[in-house]
């Protein structure tokens, strides 16, 4: 198991200790997040003469297209589709190995029980595969699987509302043991504000079986801790369940970048650059030269969204983008764009795209040396129109807290690029032929 843990964040004592039992399985585990379009493999498992080609077959779909056996191409990519819908998979397809043979391969997937956003699976040779997999402890009990998750997780009742169980990070963050024998109910955890919200959330759960958003609960000692909650509907052995996931968010100073306020507004001659910019080269020169603090990114990238065309048209800033001729195309399938749209997102953070399964990453980013990016949407009249990607050479680059100074800058920004896209002719602005 990569030592850095899940997402890069240090391991649970629980997966620690499944480490041995992980590396015992002749299996490459995976975790898919759909969101961020990212895969993180949970070990090191090679199958013999496909020691690259396994990863990149979830990964890169031109190199699927490549080693998965014709034949078995439709079958490989119905079980793809499913993996990202988030829908239980499985499929036995033949992949060529590097002396041009090929092995049967397993894949095996099924929702992440500890994400809204995860799908989590295997992928190996087949011999007795299956009956290792199924037997190997993703069916163990609930507290165990909730401990494998590093945010807090903290299960309730639904009828009564008190709270049953609390995985260790839960724990560790609130300073109290909320599943303890006298019974903690949420009217006791959640704080006041909170608490009204309740009713709310419950009805939206029985409709849509999930609910997201901000809530303030109360620690060990009585503090308010504001949290980004994820609350789902949980039935399990007859008895439903809410399953709470929640986030607390980042205080002042935190990673050392960004403080905590609000953004200031940018300099009267910050203002200036951009009111003088003449296309959207020079906007983004402007841009990529006035970031705040140090400046976190390496390029700057602007993505004009023609969603109904299938097509998104980038022009790149900085050195990575040299060759990058301004208007270069690529499908709004399978773009950053399509996952803003999908899940309604105001901005999408990668921390390593060599962990991504978006084609665009594999396209536009990984070949110029971006590991991390930054993606910021404009929207007019709810249709999204552009995207801006801070882009960086190095891993981890983007933090929720570090990107916080940018957004001073993007009402200015804004503003220049309406005046440089009202320029141009009106198939530049909307994508299509012209009709004058």
């Amino acid at each position: 198991m990569d030592s850095h843990g899940i997402n890069g964040r240090s391991p649970s004592p629980l997966q620690q200790t499944l480490t041995g039992a992980l590396e015992g399985i002749p299996a490459l585990f995976w975790r898919l997040d759909i969101v961020k379009n990212e895969i993180v493999f949970l070990n090191d498992h090679a199958v013999v003469g496909l020691t690259e080609s396994i990863p990149l077959v979830l990964k890169d779909l031109r190199h699927a297209r490549q080693v998965v056996l014709e034949q078995d191409m439709d079958r490989f990519f119905c079980c793809l589709n499913k993996i990202r819908k988030q829908q239980a998979a499985s499929a036995l397809v033949r992949i060529k190995n590097d002396e041009g043979f090929f092995r049967w391969i397993v894949i095996l997937s099924m929702p992440d029980p500890e994400s809204l956003s995860g799908t989590i699976g295997l992928l190996a040779d087949c011999t007795d595969l299956m009956d290792t997999a199924l037997t190997s402890g993703w069916g163990s009990n609930l507290a165990e699987k909730i401990a494998l998750i590093d945010l807090p997780v903290v299960l309730a009742r639904f009828t009564d509302q008190r709270i049953v169980m609390a995985n260790p990070a839960a724990q560790a963050a609130f300073g109290c043991d909320l599943a303890r024998e006298s019974g903690l109910v949420l009217e006791d955890f959640l704080a006041a504000g909170s608490l009204e919200q309740l009713p709310m959330v419950i009805e939206n759960l029985i409709f849509t079986g999930h609910w997201n958003g901000p809530l303030t609960v109360l620690d060990g000692q009585g503090e308010l801790v504001f949290c980004e909650c994820r609350i789902r509907a949980y039935a399990r052995e007859g008895e439903n369940l809410l399953w709470l996931v929640l986030t607390p968010q980042e205080t002042a100073g935190e990673e050392g970048d960004g403080g905590s306020g609000e953004p200031g507004q940018p300099t009267p001659e910050v203002v200036a650059a951009f009111a003088a910019a003449t296309d959207v080269r020079s906007l983004l020169r402007v841009l990529l030269a006035n970031q705040p603090g140090a400046g976190l990114a390496d390029a700057v990238m602007l993505s004009r969204i023609f969603i109904t065309a299938n097509r998104v048209e980038v022009t790149g800033q900085g050195a990575v983008f040299l060759q990058t001729p301004e208007g270069d195309t690529y499908p709004y399938e399978g773009s950053i764009a399509e996952n803003i749209v999908r899940f309604d997102l105001d901005h999408i953070l990668v921390e390593d795209t060599s962990r991504s399964i978006k084609p665009i990453d594999w396209v536009l980013f990984i070949p110029r040396g971006i590991r991390s990016y930054y993606a910021k949407p404009f929207f007019k009249d709810g249709i999204l129109q552009n995207v801006l990607i801070f882009c960086s050479t190095e891993t981890k680059r983007f933090s929720s807290c570090n990107i916080r100074p940018y957004q001073s800058l993007f009402a200015a920004f804004e503003s220049a690029l309406d005046r440089i896209l009202a320029g141009l002719s009106p198939s530049a602005r909307t994508g299509g032929p012209s009709s004058d």
